[in-house]
């Protein structure tokens, strides 16, 4: 079977939801607590010992380009050379016209020493740019044969040589490939693979005692992955809390795979997202996380029945400390994935940084953040950040924003308050995408739909949120985008007039609860508010509160040419954010579903079936569905750049 994937592109969402209509109203009902689990009991501890390496899991694939692994482990005691040892299997190829081989190939391994009781991860090197991942705590390495690389999908084979013979080998759902071996592998298959674009991040696990007996026996389809560790999360655990970890390892003395969850802070009962925060210090202020700027974020989760747990090393002593962020080389410019221009000028890309920086056991759990200074290749100022949709990796950029050259303590009173809101709102916005939100919620344009309350919005992630909904003045962060002319008509004359705006120390942010009233351009009722309770709103801005409807686009879309668009024809909708947010960004490849591990998702109450798991509907439990040690790389939210009014504020403001 040959299936390829696209990611070339950034996401475009009017694309994705053109289906989208009025019966696609959002949820806005608040969504229960998630239930408290029980903690389980522990299990034994079991010491396993081999006589050689084995084979300890096989992910599950679909694509011909993926980068499909196995986990190996030794077992012995005394370390052993890969480069003795060779991957046998069938192989697809990684560029067109990616076609299947469906016969054994063999793939060198590199002259790497696997400790006693260590495990590494052996995938294809779906692409030519994945680089190995070696450090103490974790080794990643990719193989391929020209442009062949090893591969399975539902059914196939993993074999692991030496020397001309069988070291192990698993064989799965109909393949009927011969070890080299006789006898190698005996009996019946195991359970063939899971397979789609939606069935990533599931596994074939052998037993937690490494059993050795050559036949199916030895081998559970699991719907959880444990790289870099024993399988030590049972096949169909339970997350009744939605946040995308085995509730069974948010306790104590368990462990997911390798990582010890608990002691980073995550607990059954409370949504849990990780955040590893590396970061670009230099003379401009901006490149370094503020510590009052992560604690905005982490209150505003906080309220949400979410634990945000950030790790930013030693940067704060033992405040946002999990052992993992650092600081990194200066880079004038940084972005996700360069285009040819940004490359030519010299920018970095994260996926290397992060490669170098994080340990690729955090890889299906953390989220990483690289505050960096540019995407621009000059390194002047330019779009705030750039984040992957349903993704894991994000960066802010507000470097040459106006905070270099000087001491945090020398800044103004409202250049300090900007730095830290702008980091703030722009590491929420930016996180937002990760979590599956678009400019607009649930569709990426109209941008600055003035009902739609959210960080998310243009309108108000740099101006922040109205402090109040319902009362005259709310309607100011969203006017303040209709142009200098009007805005000094409403007594604004830059971003500090605004109440509670970006130069405040009361600087409000959040994401919808998608309870605003629908808005029509062609029909605006300029006593009606923004949605959220009545008062009035000069909505044309011709300086008359009509009693009749009125028509105008509040939206300021312009062409390419930058002349206003129509206003729309379709109505104006909120969006629910907080119900909608998908933290288990391992749920997704590309990040075009729309998920469940949401509160607004059917909840399950208890550990579903196993022929609830393999029922097309078996999405309704949270278990991983994207596994970000195959690829790191998912589409991204096109961000805009900088005004050239925010661009001039940012010049003169004292």
């Amino acid at each position: 079977m040959k299936y390829t994937r696209i990611l070339a592109l950034p996401l475009t969402l009017s694309l994705l939801l053109a289906a989208c209509s009025e019966q696609n109203s959002p949820v806005v009902t608040e969504p229960e607590k998630p239930p408290v689990v029980t903690e389980p009991s522990k299990p034994p501890v079991t010491t396993v010992a081999t006589s050689d390496l084995r084979i300890s899991e096989i992910s599950t694939s679909y694509f011909s380009d993926s980068a499909a692994w196995m986990e190996v482990y030794n077992g012995t005691d005394k370390a052993i050379n890969l480069k003795n040892y060779q991957v046998r299997a069938y192989s697809s190829q990684r560029v067109a016209p990616y076609d299947d081989e469906l016969k054994p190939r063999s793939y060198p391994l590199p002259d790497l020493m696997i400790e006693p009781g260590e495990y590494i991860l052996i995938g294809g090197q779906g692409v030519s740019t994945f680089a190995d991942n070696i450090t103490k705590e974790a080794k990643q390495i990719y193989v391929h044969d020209g442009d062949w690389i090893p591969n399975w999908f539902d059914s196939g084979f993993v074999e692991l040589t030496s020397q001309g013979a069988t070291v192990d080998m698993v064989r799965f759902g109909d393949n009927t490939a011969q070890p080299l071996t006789p006898g190698a592998w005996k009996g019946a298959n195991a359970l063939p693979l899971q397979i789609g674009e939606n069935r990533y991040g599931r596994a074939l696990s052998r037993a937690l005692n490494l059993a050795d007996t050559d036949t199916a026996s030895d081998w559970t389809a699991n719907d959880w992955l444990t790289p870099f560790g024993p399988n030590n999360i049972a096949p169909l655990a339970a997350d009744l809390d939605l946040d995308g970890i085995p509730d069974m390892a948010e306790a104590p003395g368990m462990k997911y795979g390798a990582l010890d969850v608990y002691a980073l802070g995550a607990r059954a009962g409370v949504r849990d997202l990780f955040l590893e925060i590396d970061y670009m210090p230099s003379q401009d202020q901006a490149t370094t996380p503020l510590e009052a700027a992560l604690d905005k974020l982490v209150k505003v989760f906080a309220a949400r029945n979410i634990a945000v747990h950030i790790d930013t090393g030693t940067l704060y002593g033992n405040k946002y400390n999990l052992g993992g962020g650092n600081a990194v080389a200066f880079q004038a410019c940084t972005t996700i994935e360069p285009t040819k221009e940004q490359a030519a000028g010299g920018c970095s890309e994260i996926y290397s940084i992060k490669a170098k920086n994080q340990s690729a056991l955090r890889r299906n759990l953390f989220h990483y953040v690289l505050f960096a200074n540019s995407q621009q290749a000059d390194g002047k100022a330019g779009s705030s950040g750039y984040a992957e949709i349903n993704g894991n990796d994000l960066i802010v950029t507000l470097g040459d924003f106006g905070f270099d050259g000087l001491a945090l303590d020398d800044l103004s009173l409202n250049r300090r308050n900007l730095l830290v809101n702008f980091q703030a709102a722009t590491l929420m916005h930016e996180l937002g995408h990760n979590l599956g939100l678009r400019h607009g919620g649930f569709e990426n344009g109209p941008n600055y739909k003035p009902n739609y309350l959210s960080i998310m919005n243009y309108a108000y992630q740099l101006n922040g949120l109205p402090q109040t909904f319902n009362q005259k003045g709310a309607e100011l962060p969203w006017a303040y985008n209709a142009g200098k002319v009007t805005r000094e008509k409403l007594g604004v004359f830059n971003r500090c007039d605004l109440p509670g705006g970006p130069c405040s120390d009361n600087f409000k942010m959040d994401y919808s609860d998608g309870s605003s009233a629908v808005l029509n351009e062609n029909a605006l009722d300029e006593r009606g508010g923004l949605g959220r309770g009545a008062f009035d709103v000069d909505w044309n801005f011709d300086g008359v509160i009509d009693a009749k409807p009125v028509k105008f686009d509040v939206t300021f879309d312009r062409d390419n040419s930058g002349n206003p668009k129509p206003v729309y024809s379709a109505p104006l909708r909120d969006w629910d954010d907080w119900g909608n947010l998908t933290l288990s960004f391992t749920r997704y490849w590309s990040g075009n579903n729309n998920g469940v591990t949401t509160l607004n998702a059917t909840r399950p109450t208890s550990a579903p079936t196993a022929q609830q798991m393999h029922d097309d509907h078996a999405d309704e439990v949270a278990v991983p569905l994207f596994d970000a040690l195959q690829s790191d790389r998912q589409q991204t939210a096109t961000e805009q750049a900088p005004s050239a009014e925010l661009l001039e504020f940012l010049r003169t403001v004292r």
